[in-house]
């Protein structure tokens, strides 16, 4: 915000005297001393002087009343002008006021001007002129930002990942079907826009850390339903659940290495109950081992809560679990 004490030339065609006065008198009653040649000018001045030499260099803005009238004076083009060099110099600001319905001229159009026209609000639009004199801006007033950004990150995530993800590991732990729609993560997550949701979940995709499914009618959603993929969860969930993904992966495979010695197949039942760890944990880590070349899967139809029938451990499993 300016200080006090601001001075304006008001630049007009005499034809717009009357505006003239009238937005002088708004201006004065305002705190800014306004240069309106009826009130400046006397008999006997020299009107360079007065204009080009006192008005326009003194003034701190620019005010040129824009009207049918005023854009084809000569005299007017000349203040503009001047006050055009001292705004290339950043000693003056122009504020265009339009009160009819003329044609901005070139050199104004880049520039936001007011318009007090006849059938418009004059009290309304002088509020406007006051803060670009002021250079007043009304924002909403700002609040906190909103929890998940002020707290302490967990991950190298930023703080609209790291949240949806939390979100979507804690709410499809333990359920193997388990998944997430935009409308449940906005709702979850206050202080997050749509956007920010579908950006956030771009990432995570990307990254392989959650897996989307597409579907049709998920408007403002550029997703359908996602889930934490068994890369996320054991990568992540350490440090957003505090379960040792990576223990659970040294168990399963050592497990799985002592059970190929005997030349059986280890089922999720069978890790279960040696190693006392639920099936989420346990998929995710046998998938994990898979996707490491340490084991092999076999799958079949009703294994659930497992997404496997049995493994084995490999060559490569069994010399990692005897290097641990």
């Amino acid at each position: 915000m300016k200080a006090s004490n601001q001075s304006a030339f008001v630049c007009h065609a005499g034809e717009d005297n009357a505006f003239a006065k009238r937005l002088g008198e708004g201006l004065f009653a305002n705190g800014v001393v306004a240069f309106v040649d009826d009130w400046e000018i006397l008999p006997g001045d020299r009107l360079i002087d007065k204009v080009f030499r006192e008005g326009i260099p003194r003034a701190t803005v620019f005010i040129i009343i824009l009207s049918k009238n005023s854009i084809e004076k000569p005299w007017v083009r000349e203040e503009l002008d001047a006050a055009l060099v001292l705004r290339i110099e950043g000693q003056m600001k122009i504020i265009p006021v339009r009160i009819d319905g003329c044609e901005v001229p070139l050199p104004l159009k880049a520039t936001a001007w007011i318009d007090m026209q006849a059938d418009g609000n004059f009290e309304s639009e002088l509020k406007r002129l006051l803060q670009g004199i002021y250079e007043i801006r009304q924002r909403p007033p700002l609040g906190q930002p909103p929890g998940f950004v002020t707290h302490a990150r967990a991950t190298d995530l930023d703080p609209y990942e790291e949240a949806i993800l939390r979100l979507v590991l804690e709410k499809t732990y333990g359920d193997l079907g388990s998944y997430l729609d935009g409308k449940e993560i906005l709702e979850a997550v206050p202080g997050m826009s749509s956007e920010q949701v579908n950006d956030a979940v771009e990432v995570l995709e990307g990254r392989g850390i959650i897996e989307v499914t597409k579907l049709l009618g998920t408007a403002p959603f550029t997703f359908g339903l996602v889930r934490p993929t068994s890369h996320g969860f054991v990568g992540y969930a350490p440090k957003l659940l505090g379960i040792d993904t990576q223990k659970d992966c040294e168990q399963v495979i050592a497990l799985a290495a002592s059970w190929s010695d005997k030349g059986q197949m280890l089922t999720g039942n069978r890790i279960a109950d040696s190693l006392k760890i639920d099936p989420t944990r346990i998929n995710h880590a046998v998938t994990v081992l898979e996707a490491k070349g340490l084991v092999k899967r076999w799958k079949g139809v009703g294994t659930a809560p497992y997404v496997f029938h049995g493994i084995e451990a490999n060559a490569m499993g069994r010399k990692s679990a005897r290097i641990r």
